[in-house]
């Protein structure tokens, strides 16, 4: 008989703070059980900021997902996975492979996978627009001025 999924809950905070830790995991375990999530596995980064990658918990989660075994992945918001919105496409699309059946559920964002993917690729686009063309525009500038 094949193991039932991990239901991974992530959890973090940049500052370190148990409250804040604890209420992020209520609302999480609160959220899997009304919606029938089970064998819930928690991950917890307290004192991590969401700027990279390397956080202890998170890491951990990673491993599983690679594993193959997490059935789903449930944060209160997508800030919880990445600060950088440049870096969420790359990590759903990474995680939204064709023979991946992996869930993502943000809570309070009210978003899956695909709906994160989406948003935020355009949020994300949109950020690297604005970079760029504030760069073209200093660019623009500087070479008038050198004429």
């Amino acid at each position: 008989m094949k193991n039932e999924p991990i239901t991974a809950i992530y959890c973090r905070v940049a500052c370190m703070n148990d409250d804040a830790v604890f209420h992020q995991e209520t609302v999480l375990r609160q959220y899997a059980n009304e919606h029938g999530y089970g064998n819930i596995k928690v991950y917890a980064d307290n004192g991590y900021a969401g700027l990279n990658f390397d956080r202890p918990a998170y890491i951990r989660l990673q491993e599983d997902i690679d594993a193959g075994i997490v059935g789903v992945v449930i944060v209160t918001n997508i800030s919880r996975i990445t600060r950088n919105m440049l870096d969420l496409p790359d990590w759903v699309y990474k995680h939204n492979r064709e023979k991946s059946e992996m869930q993502f559920i943000a809570v309070t964002d009210n978003t899956t996978m695909l709906d994160s993917v989406s948003k935020n690729f355009r949020d994300a686009l949109t950020q690297f627009c604005k970079r760029d063309n504030a760069f073209k525009r200093k660019k623009a500038i500087e070479l008038k001025k050198a004429q």
